[in-house]
């Protein structure tokens, strides 16, 4: 589903929602996805020109609080988890194929937001793609928010780590189980050796232990 059509570039910051049909603005206001407007200045700062009301809801920022900062300045002030360092690359990657005309829409990323109001971090799946009509200097970019998703593959990683730890643990009190019983056996096996050995050759030191000493000297 393209929604760059849904909008008639190029329009002003502040005119964007009285270009959008009001049904649009209606379902931006309402969605659980957050719905923005990405360009480029003439210094190639990344500027939010639009972001929709629903980012006041899912991720606890006033709508202003985007759109006044360049993409740059919202990364310094800890919006974007700088800190997981492989999503951050392929983030600036793709901000820089898109700066030098190389980027192929639509695209999806995922990376980390910080909440505006519990300062939990939020995972994040943003699709990407142009503007119909400005030879790819506007992005409309989808946000949706897909922590509770990732908590429950987290729960499903974390049960089958325990689970591979159980069977293990199982296998390796199996193998030291078997072990032990070959040696129980083994030495089962050897005590009735002995036992054989000593009834063909002495079999005095079964019934008189006191004169062990005695008849083992003169086994000899």
């Amino acid at each position: 589903f393209r929604l760059g059509h849904l909008f008639r570039p190029p329009s002003p910051r502040s005119a964007m929602d009285a270009h959008a049909p009001p049904h649009v603005t209606a379902l931006f206001e309402h969605t659980s996805d957050v719905v923005m407007i990405t360009e480029a200045d003439e210094a190639r700062n990344v500027l939010h020109t639009y972001v929709s009301p629903s980012m006041r809801r899912v991720y606890g920022y006033e709508p202003e609080y985007w759109t006044s900062r360049t993409h740059a300045q919202l990364l310094q002030l800890g919006v974007f988890d700088a800190a997981d360092a492989a999503p951050t690359a392929d983030m600036g990657r793709k901000v820089g194929a898109w700066l030098t005309g190389k980027l192929v829409t639509p695209i999806t990323s995922t990376f980390k937001i910080r909440h505006g109001t519990t300062g939990e971090w939020c995972h994040v799946e943003c699709k990407v793609d142009e503007v119909p009509g400005t030879d790819n200097r506007q992005l409309v970019l989808v946000l949706r928010d897909i922590t509770e998703r990732m908590k429950v593959l987290k729960l499903e990683i974390d049960k089958a780590k325990l689970e591979t730890a159980r069977v293990k643990d199982e296998e390796h009190h199996a193998w030291v189980s078997h072990e032990l019983k070959n040696r129980f056996l083994a030495a089962e096996a050897l005590a009735k050796n002995c036992e054989t050995t000593v009834q063909e050759h002495a079999p005095e030191l079964l019934v008189a232990p006191h004169n062990a000493f005695d008849s083992f000297q003169n086994l000899k």
